[in-house]
């Protein structure tokens, strides 16, 4: 279920590397139903501190179970760019609107962006499942993903690179959906080596020694999430190998 609307990044550790992790509780609908666009506005979580600092009882009972998941059979497509869609004044809009509704939905997102920016921005910014995504992915009306993936693929002009991101923040978010607090940074962490490490090869695999400045240029730390996404889609942005309309 998407939990959350506008999660800020944070920072965690990858095989040595620093990156910032989109939203925890992006999903789509290959693992976990939809809800009807609501959802509150995440609170801006501390770092997750490197394998090995952390000061919690390796041995209490874990919120998570360390059992391989498999997310590379996750749908995923290109992201749909279209470049001057929206204007910069996009992100007052996100900024106005969380400050002004803590409980703030998509819906409500959607509306804000036709009226105070425009329609063409919010046809940019929510697009319908299909063969190239848009930041914010529909179906039948409901939100199904968020499409932080489609950021990392443009700015390191490799789509593999962003639908590797895309299903190993999946993959942390369904590893670390039962916890909460500093069980979930720990879990963030430690899922990396454990539940999620294919997912983790696989990011590093499909994007490189880079890494760390394509998902850190997408997900600055301290931004809400969603504007990574919509800067590169929307607003400028372009991509050789992904698909574009």
């Amino acid at each position: 279920m998407i939990k959350k609307l506008f999660a800020l990044a944070s920072v965690t550790a990858l095989t040595g590397m620093v990156i910032a992790v989109a939203a925890v509780g992006c999903t789509n609908d290959d693992a976990a139903p939809p809800d009807d666009g609501g959802g509150q506005v995440d609170v801006k979580r501390p770092p997750p501190k490197p394998i090995g600092d952390d000061d919690h009882d390796s041995d209490a009972t874990k919120c998570y179970a360390e059992k391989p998941l498999d997310v590379s059979g996750v749908k995923y497509q290109a992201p749909r760019i279209r470049p001057g869609a929206c204007t910069d004044g996009v992100f007052k809009v996100i900024d106005d609107l969380v400050a002004a509704n803590k409980s703030a939905s998509f819906a409500d997102l959607k509306a804000a962006i036709v009226a105070e920016e425009s329609a063409s921005c919010a046809e940019c910014v929510f697009g319908d499942d299909g063969d190239t995504w848009a930041p914010v992915v529909e179906s039948a009306g409901k939100v199904v993903a968020v499409n932080g993936g489609g950021c990392v693929g443009i700015v390191s002009e490799k789509v593999e690179c962003g639908k590797a991101y895309y299903q190993w923040d999946l993959c942390l978010a369904t590893a670390c959906k039962d916890c909460s607090g500093s069980d979930a940074t720990a879990c963030v962490q430690e899922a990396q080596s454990t539940a999620c490490k294919g997912a983790s090869d696989a990011l590093v695999g499909a994007c490189g020694n880079e890494v760390n400045s394509f998902i850190n240029a997408c997900f600055k730390a301290g931004e809400i999430t969603l504007k990574g996404p919509i800067r590169e889609q929307c607003v400028e942005g372009e991509v050789k190998d992904a698909s574009a309309d």
